[in-house]
């Protein structure tokens, strides 16, 4: 969808708020992706060295949190961008 909207635009023409909001909301939600993905990175290569045990996988659960938000915000995104 990007790159669709960015080939359309004529150089010098103001991007109205509709594609610059749908821009700023989908590329902030898209950077929140890739740390999660970087995070999930690191967690598994701490958990394939030992790095948590029954007392101390509070970074598990923290990051269990960061990514069920991730998902949630997500699911008003797509509705908002593509069915309204």
């Amino acid at each position: 969808e990007w790159y669709g909207l960015i080939a359309n635009l004529v150089p010098g023409s103001p991007i109205g708020l509709p594609v610059s909001s749908y821009l700023v909301t989908t590329g902030i939600h898209g950077a929140h992706v890739l740390a999660g993905l970087l995070l999930i990175i690191y967690l598994m290569k701490r958990a394939a060295t030992g790095g948590f045990s029954a007392e101390r996988y509070g970074t598990v659960e923290n990051f269990n949190l960061y990514w069920s938000f991730v998902n949630s915000v997500w699911l008003l995104i797509f509705p908002l961008f593509y069915l309204l």
